[in-house]
């Protein structure tokens, strides 16, 4: 099954070259638009503070639609339309320990 980039590709070569809707265009540029994403890290955190710190920072973030804590774990989950590289890099500007989750 094709997935949203792929259906907009295809919906552009059909289109003639010079027909295609600015919003098209747009969302094809937008590279958050192209896929949902669920970015999984391993973060250390011992305070409540530090925990409300860094979920508020990553709600700041454009396209991240919920933030998930299990603190017994270590593991901080986004979920949005996200790069896991953007995602990493706000996390570890807030707690320099921070790595990609890996299962």
């Amino acid at each position: 099954m094709p997935g949203l980039y792929t259906k907009l590709v295809n919906e552009l070569s059909v289109r003639s070259q010079g027909m295609a809707s600015n919003s098209l265009k747009h969302r094809l540029h937008d590279s958050r638009c192209a896929y949902p994403a669920t970015v999984e890290l391993k973060v250390s955190l011992s305070s409540d503070s530090g925990v409300q710190k860094l979920k508020s920072k990553l709600l700041q973030m454009e396209g991240v639609k919920q933030v998930t804590m299990e603190l017994m774990k270590e593991k901080l989950t986004v979920t949005g339309h996200v790069k896991a590289a953007e995602v990493l890099k706000t996390v570890r500007k807030v707690q320099k320990g921070a790595e990609l989750w890996i299962n």
